[in-house]
């Protein structure tokens, strides 16, 4: 594999270590997310997500789709190259920046309103 294309592909232990974010966050439990799988069609017991959040097995984009669909999340939230709990970018500092510039104006914009 090229240099370019492995710094773009995200490994399995990337996708595992996601799938294991996400849910923590959602904080649901290996064995009800590999429930909710099975109920969805595939063959997933709670050893297999296991594997999949050790990045032992990597699955399918089937399965990946059906956990994202789960989950409430974007296929890109799993397969993403960054971790969900990854450091912000130079990027991620300066949208925020923006966005909260942008509130602090319409609240000062709205109190002022409200004294005049």
């Amino acid at each position: 594999m090229s240099k370019r294309i492995s710094n773009t592909v995200a490994s399995a232990v990337m996708i595992g270590e996601n799938i294991k974010a996400i849910r923590g966050l959602r904080k649901m439990t290996q064995k009800k997310l590999s429930i909710l799988i099975e109920e969805k069609g595939f063959k997933c017991t709670n050893t297999t997500l296991c594997n999949y959040e050790r990045g032992n097995r990597l699955p399918s984009i089937e399965v990946i789709s059906a956990i994202a669909d789960i989950l409430e999340c974007d296929i890109s939230d799993i397969v993403g190259r960054m971790p969900v709990r990854g450091k912000p970018t130079p990027d991620d500092v300066k949208a925020l920046e923006k966005t909260l510039k942008f509130v602090r104006g319409l609240v000062m914009n709205g109190m002022s309103e409200e004294n005049d």
